[in-house]
């Protein structure tokens, strides 16, 4: 049950990441709430996982967010 939070925060991250328009900093900002996150649940993650979840968020960053703008 644990697990399947933490799965649907760090889902949340990565969205959260690629619809965001706040600039440059998208994929700094979301492994820093996502180290955060981790940290709070108590979880032992490999550095394997951690970095596998690093490549996703860069990936989210590195598109263009969809979000509707003025």
């Amino acid at each position: 049950m644990k697990n399947q939070q933490l799965i649907k925060d760090l889902e949340f991250i990565i969205d959260a990441v690629a619809l965001s328009t706040s600039g440059e900093s998208r994929a700094e900002q979301g492994l820093r709430i996502m180290n955060i996150v981790i940290a709070n649940s108590g979880a032992e993650l490999s550095p394997q996982v951690r970095a596998q979840l690093k490549n996703m968020i860069d990936m989210a960053d590195e598109a263009e967010s969809p979000a509707f703008q003025i």
